[in-house]
Order: structure tokens, then C-alpha cells, then sequence
């Protein structure tokens, strides 16, 4: 089931609503720089360019106030601390604000976005992260829709998640992924279907989450010693033990397979050696594939079964940006072992299928 809403049809009301801008940095708000015409973030450009968006002075559009970072960063320097950052604003301010629209760069959007998904149990309010291809400082640029729709959804749509907004799709956070460095469609969804899209008339999905009946809660503490590990053909083994040099130390390792979970599998065992001995120096380990679509199943192949017996943590189909900053809440809550398997493999937010069966979003299972 699908709602089909007039995009131009917004409540009479709109007056009530208002939405907080977050400006982080990233392409769209920055400009051309020195003799090589290269990209620099400029400080307090958006804000000042806002007001004369043609789109963001309609009478319906939500009231909205902006906060810029200082110094606003290419998302290529984001990481944990600043994250927290980033949930400690939406925090302080969650009760003052319809929602919420975050402006960053592309390169690391899916893993802030992911991460924030995590922090907030129970949300009742939209949180969209947008940014841009194309600076808002040239003519042509797909900046300008980004910011009103964006905008539109974080004042007016019943969407109580975490989301990513491009193009013209509004995908769930935490099963999105940038696929695109050049084109205006850059992010997509692999595993899940958008959760709207936007043309002459808003289709919203019928898999938004529901409105919670409980009180916000926030997670505010995160583990930052993870690794991600692709596993390539001649892989060596002995790399796997070297990752962890002291015994119980805390670490956590993405391990990204071939296909449903498949593995070298050498007469002489030495990769699941190898594993097996990661694990003993206390290494925290969760499978994932490397395909794009699909999802983890030991139980396929028989490389698949030697990797069962090791009671690794199953990621499913979630996307490795998900994989990463679920266990770096988890684990900075204190998680470790079986009780951090049995939560990983939970669906906490939507980022993971649960179904008996192992076909993708989109396909079909032939009987």
C-alpha cells in the first residue's frame, strides 16, 4: 500500500510548524577557491542565501532557524567526537522544533546519518539529511530542491526516522549508501525500498516506521576502535591476527565476505584459524557482504558452515555504514559478547531484514 499526496497540498496549519537547519559544511555551501577553482566551505553563505531562495518564501513553507558549524568541515573530516556533536544539538533541541535538516557532504552522509539513526530510540520526529552535487553557489545546482523539499519534509511529513533526502527519493538512513560521485541521483537503497519519492505528487511508502508509543531515549556514547576489513582473492591470513596485537583488547572488526558469506576455505583452515584466533584476543567480529544486494547466509555454502561453528555475528543485509556505527553504539554502551550478537542482530531501527528466506528487496522467489 502506497499514499499518494499532492505535493503542493501542505497543511493550513503550516504556520505552527518549524524546523531546525543544521549546517555542517559540505559542497553545498561552499565555493571556489584560488587559481585551481577548488572547493572550500564559506561561513555564514547559506544562511544568507536562504532568504532569497525563491522556493523558501512561500507562505506555506515551516518557519526556520539555522545553526552553522564553526568551522564548517568537508565530511571527509567527520568522525565519532563529532558526531556526538551533531546528536547533542538535535537533543538539546528536540522539543523546540517539528524536525530537523542537516546539511553535509556526501562522502561520509550515509555513516552520519546511520550513526544519528542509532542515537535516537522511539523518534517521533523527522531528522533528513540533504546536501548537494553542485554548489549552491552556481546557477546550476541541484542544491536549491534539496534545501525547499528537504525543508518540507522535516516540517510537514509524518515520518518519524532518520533519513537521507537526494534526487528526488527519501531513502531510510540506515540502509543508504552513496553510489554515485558524479551523477545527481548519488545515494540509493539496496536493500529497502525508498520511503518516498517526489514527482508531481509525494508517494509515500507504507514502511515508514510508526510513531512511537514510548519517550525519547538517546545513546550518546560511541566506540571508535573498528576496523573494516575486504576480504580480497590471496588474502593473508596472518594479516587477521596482526589487526589485534594485545590480548583483550577491545576491538571491532567488520569483515566483509563474498557473496551470502562465502570464504577461502584452504586444506589447511588457515583463515578460520585466523578468525578463531581474533576472536580469542577479544575481538569483536560481524560478517557482511560485499554485494551490494542481498544478504548474509552461512548456512548456503560449506565455507559458510565453518564460519557458523565460530559464532560470528551476523550482519544480515545491512550496509557496512550501518554494520559500523550500530556497533560502535552498541559497543560504547558497554556490549561485548553474546549479548552484543544477540543486539546486533536485532532490527533496532529499521537497517535489517528478518524474513526466513534469503531473496532481496525487489525480487521473487520462484517455488
Amino acid at each position: 500500500m502506497e499514499l499518494e499526496l499532492p505535493a503542493r497540498d501542505v497543511p493550513d496549519d503550516a504556520s505552527t510548524a518549524k524546523v531546525l537547519i543544521i549546517c555542517t559544511g559540505g559542497t553545498i555551501c561552499m565555493f571556489e577557491s584560488g587559481a585551481q577553482g577548488s572547493l572550500e566551505p564559506r561561513k555564514g553563505f547559506v544562511m544568507s542565501a536562504l532568504p532569497h531562495v525563491y522556493s523558501f518564501n512561500q507562505s506555506k513553507l515551516p518557519k526556520y532557524d539555522v545553526i552553522e558549524w564553526e568551522p564548517l568541515i568537508d565530511s571527509t573530516n567527520m568522525r565519532p567526537e563529532l558526531w556526538l556533536t551533531l546528536i547533542r544539538q538535535i537533543e538539546e533541541a528536540y522539543d523546540r522544533y517539528s524536525g530537523f535538516l542537516v546539511l553535509m557532504g556526501t562522502d561520509t552522509m550515509a555513516y552520519t546519518a546511520s550513526c544519528v539513526s542509532f542515537a535516537f530510540a522511539n523518534l517521533s520526529k523527522p531528522i533528513i539529511f540533504t546536501g548537494s552535487q553542485i554548489p549552491l553557489s552556481r546557477a546550476y545546482t541541484d542544491a536549491r530542491r534539496h534545501l525547499t523539499v528537504g525543508l518540507l519534509v522535516a516540517g510537514h511529513l509524518s515520518v518519524p526516522e532518520v533519513c537521507i533526502l537526494f534526487d528526488n527519493e527519501l531513502f531510510r538512513a540506515n540502509r543508504t549508501k552513496k553510489k554515485d560521485n558524479w551523477g545527481s541521483s548519488a545515494f540509493e537503497s539496496p536493500n529497502h525500498e525508498p520511503l518516498a519519492t517526489f514527482g508531481c505528487t509525494v508517494r509515500l511508502s507504507d514502511k515508514v516506521r510508526s510513531m512511537p508509543r514510548q519517550p525519547l531515549r538517546v545513546y550518546s556514547k560511541l566506540f571508535s576502535n573498528i576496523l573494516v576489513v575486504w576480504l580480497v582473492p590471496g588474502f593473508d591470513d596472518t594479516l587477521l591476527e596482526r589487526l589485534v596485537p594485545k590480548d583483550n583488547e577491545a576491538v571491532g572488526v567488520v569483515l566483509m565476505l563474498y557473496g551470502a558469506g562465502n570464504a577461502p576455505d584452504h586444506s589447511n583452515r588457515s583463515f578460520i584459524s585466523a578468525l578463531s584466533a581474533l576472536k580469542a584476543k577479544g575481538a569483536e567480529i560481524v560478517v557482511a557482504s560485499q554485494c551490494r544486494k542481498g544478504s548474509i547466509n552461512l548456512s548456503s555454502y560449506s565455507t559458510g558452515q565453518q564460519l557458523l561453528a565460530l559464532d560470528l555475528i551476523n550482519g544480515r543485509d545491512m550496509t557496512v555504514e550501518a554494520c559500523v556505527t550500530k556497533l560502535s553504539h552498541l559497543m560504547g554502551r558497554g556490549m561485548r559478547g553474546e549479548k552484543l550478537k544477540e543486539m546486533m542482530e536485532r532490527d533496532l531501527r529499521g537497517e535489517l531484514t528478518l524474513r526466513p528466506s534469503n531473496v532481496p528487496y525487489g525480487a521473487v522467489q520462484l517455488e
